[in-house]
């Protein structure tokens, strides 16, 4: 880029707050006392490379931890570089990194709220809950919840009928659950199901992938675990190969789309962008997407590991903007047909109430189309992960390294039943922490962080941390006060203070009944 300037890593974030749970880090005033340097010998490498510089550009991924990282550096450079530059990257590409840095503002305090908020509460949740070595989190809580609750399987029963008039068969696939078991879905699969008519022609899903939807696409496909997919991402990005992998967003903007269409048009695919999901105001990045041009044609399975996840992003793109459309069958024949062959009819409705549709019109390269009914094996780690995904559980950048964590714990079986362990965790763990909602309202409330008026002793997190906890169930809400009552110092709740602990509490009851 022509660029002379030296690149200094902080190697993540700066400060953290200490890893023992025992040791006092959040005070009464909701202040973290105990954030200290992650590592002080490269804190001292930064301040002194910062104070050589005629001026200084803090780059960081666009996202809730680049923002905490930018304002860490900002603050600890402060007195020497009062005003440095924030990139916010979406690509480590050479275009990406130079309309970063074109379009580079002054260090926002704003924009770190919702992490430094969300380390707060996090902390007094594993600080306040966890004892008798059971680790009660706010995500891996949750996760605990969504299996003792929702029962996910890592059983899919997939199934293929013919189609009345010769033309391409029907497909519907469940997830093994209520009313169906392991038995009965493999007993459904033997079964030649009779020839379903057509019923209407519908609009396909026109979304992209976002992170946790390609972590497990690459397990069922390819066989990784959601971290060697994320590792995989990662790579793909810091490499130039991939865009900022850790979106949740399912759209792309426009000019994402008219780079795809080019992509594809020069491997000879007749797709178009034109019904492509558009990127919402609200997210930051486009659904992750390949910076160079991917053959989309190669075989995922006969390719490495990176090759094979940035194919599959591709493939996944391409799906999403073909030209193929949707019909639907009449699956109301298959109820009198399996209760002939000897099941109950909740059953029969059961499987005859499934979406039974097809694909019409030209392929694509990695079209699904299989022909026979089986029952599939998935892995268990992406199977939680699909189901934390569908509820809005936990965030892009969490979602692989909380599952690994989760899975390591021996909490669950390979067919996600609770083991004895998990059973006592789950019994000792508090019941508004095991709801899932719970979790993914503190997760909105804090993403949706206004500016708040901050006087010259607290900080806005530490404002909206006091917020959501007074906001939160009681026999949440007490034990954390509790916690950090343990100073002698009482926090003033002035009549303002007073309003906006009330209004998060409306705020976070209301997200949390949606959830």
């Amino acid at each position: 880029m022509g660029q002379n300037a030296r690149v200094f890593a902080t190697k993540g974030h700066l400060f953290e707050l200490p890893p023992i749970l025992s040791a006092p880090a959040i005070d009464v005033r909701f202040r973290e006392i105990a954030r200290a340097p992650r590592d002080k010998d490269r804190l001292d490498q930064l301040l002194a490379a910062a104070r050589e510089a005629k001026q200084v550009v803090i780059a960081t991924d666009a996202d809730s931890e680049g923002d905490v990282i930018a304002w860490d550096v900002a603050e600890a450079i402060a007195s020497f570089c009062p005003r440095p530059l924030r990139m916010r990257l979406r690509g480590l590409d050479a275009a990406s990194v130079s309309s970063a840095l074109a379009s580079a503002t002054e260090v926002r305090k704003d924009d770190a709220i919702p992490g430094r908020t969300r380390a707060i509460i996090d902390r007094l949740i594993g600080q306040t809950f966890s004892q008798n070595g059971i680790a009660v989190g706010r995500v891996s809580t949750a996760l605990l919840g969504v299996v003792a609750g929702h029962r996910p399987s890592p059983y899919k029963l997939v199934l293929a009928a013919p189609d009345k008039d010769g033309g391409r068969p029907w497909r519907a696939e469940t997830h093994v659950r209520s009313p169906l078991t392991l038995d009965v879905c493999r007993k459904i699969a033997d079964l030649d199901l009779p020839p379903l008519s057509f019923q209407q022609r519908t609009g396909r899903s026109r979304l992209a992938a976002n992170l946790g939807d390609i972590l497990v696409r690459s397990s069922d496909q390819l066989g990784l675990s959601p971290r060697e997919a994320d590792r995989s991402m990662q790579k793909l990005y810091e490499t130039g190969v991939m865009s900022y992998p850790r979106a949740g967003a399912r759209g792309v903007s426009n000019f994402v789309s008219q780079y795809l269409d080019e992509m594809a048009k020069s491997q000879g695919l007749t797709t178009s962008s034109d019904g492509l999901c558009t990127k919402r105001e609200e997210d930051v990045h486009d659904a992750p997407f390949p910076l160079h041009p991917v053959d989309a044609k190669r075989d995922p399975s006969k390719l490495g590991t990176d090759d094979a996840v940035a194919t599959l992003v591709t493939r996944g793109l391409f799906a999403a903007m073909s030209d193929t459309e949707k019909e639907l069958g009449i699956g109301g024949i298959l109820t009198p047909f399996l209760i002939e062959a000897g099941f109950s009819k909740e059953i029969a409705d059961f499987i005859a109430s499934l979406e039974w549709s097809r694909e019409t019109g030209p392929r694509y390269p990695g079209q699904n189309s299989w022909a026979s009914s089986e029952v599939v094996r998935r892995r268990p780690d992406a199977a939680l992960l699909e189901a934390a995904v569908d509820m809005g559980l936990g965030r892009p950048s969490t979602w692989a390294n909380h599952i690994e964590t989760f899975m390591s714990r021996g909490l669950v079986d390979d067919d996600l039943h609770p083991t004895e362990k998990g059973r006592a965790w789950i019994n000792s763990s508090p019941r508004e922490l095991l709801n899932p909602a719970t979790s993914i309202a503190i997760e909105r409330v804090c993403d949706s962080a206004r500016p708040v008026t901050v006087d010259a002793t607290r900080e806005p997190w530490e404002l909206l941390a006091a917020e959501i906890v007074h906001a939160l169930p009681e026999a949440l809400k007490k034990p954390i006060l509790d916690l950090v009552a343990c100073t002698p110092q009482h926090m003033p709740v002035a009549s303002e203070a007073a309003r906006r602990v009330e209004s998060t509490a409306h705020r976070f009851e209301s997200l949390r009944r949606k959830s």
